[in-house]
């Protein structure tokens, strides 16, 4: 299964490019998330509660431009094309 990942903000300047394809065995989001800490360590300290052992609450993901909003976000299962957005918190002023 093949899904895009877009990088924002911090995700962009880490990765130094503004989206990547990745090839997955697993449909479940964390399946994701993992590949991406293997490739780019730096993003786990952006993302990663290592407490919780979850993502922090203060980041967003979106897949096919819906931003998600479930607790359980983790095991949410991606399709076949899916894009997948990473997002800080916004700022501004």
């Amino acid at each position: 299964m093949k899904v895009t990942v877009l990088y924002f903000a911090d995700f962009k300047d880490i990765a130094g490019l503004d989206k990547e394809n990745y090839d997955l065995d697993k449909n479940e989001l964390i399946d994701l998330i993992n590949l991406i800490f293997e490739k780019y360590s730096l993003f786990k300290s952006l993302i990663w509660d290592a407490i919780n052992q979850t993502l922090k609450t203060t980041i967003s993901i979106a897949i096919n431009d819906k931003l998600i909003k479930k607790k359980d976000i983790l095991s949410i299962k991606l399709s076949d094309g899916d894009k997948i957005a990473l997002l800080l918190p916004f700022s501004g002023g």
